[in-house]
């Protein structure tokens, strides 16, 4: 077998190509209830506000850059979220995984976390975080589940 330079060097270049700064979101598809248990909060929230702030040190660790703080007026609360307003970080990078375009005014249903181990909400693209749209039947049947008893209490306890 004879293998020319060229042919050589353009592998080693395709090998090293995966290794860029470039990240995607790549989310593991998981049933409803893990996407519920795995969340610190879940509940919906009209935005009042949202600015442009400098991050505190856990949120600046996940994301230095455009990064906005949220403020949202508690609809209803179906794990966590126990005050009547909640407030949240997050970034606005196209492809980013995490990063949710907040307009005020809007509703949306979100599964949130802690960020780095802090006291501060994140959201997450990778859990049925969304917009609340009319007919949107996709969020609308994750809605129903959250508002059976029955969908909350198995989650918490069932491991599927």
């Amino acid at each position: 077998m004879r293998f020319s330079v060229s042919k050589v060097v353009i592998s080693i270049l395709m090998i090293f190509a995966g290794y860029t700064q470039i990240r995607a979101c790549v989310c593991e598809i998981v049933p409803h209830r893990t996407d519920f248990r795995r969340a610190v909060a879940v509940f919906t929230g009209t935005v009042s506000s949202v600015q442009n702030l400098s991050p505190p040190e856990d949120i600046l660790a996940m994301q230095p850059q455009q990064t906005r703080h949220v403020s949202l007026v508690v609809g209803k609360r179906y794990k966590g979220a126990k005050t009547a307003t909640e407030e949240l970080w997050s970034y606005e990078i196209p492809l980013s995984c995490g990063g949710f375009q907040f307009q005020v005014g809007k509703g949306y249903l979100l599964y949130v976390k802690r960020a780095h181990g802090g006291s501060r909400y994140v959201p997450t693209a990778c859990s049925p975080s969304g917009q609340l749209i009319a007919r949107d039947d996709w969020l609308e049947a994750r809605l129903i589940d959250l508002d059976k008893w029955t969908f909350r209490f198995w989650s918490r306890i069932w491991p599927f």
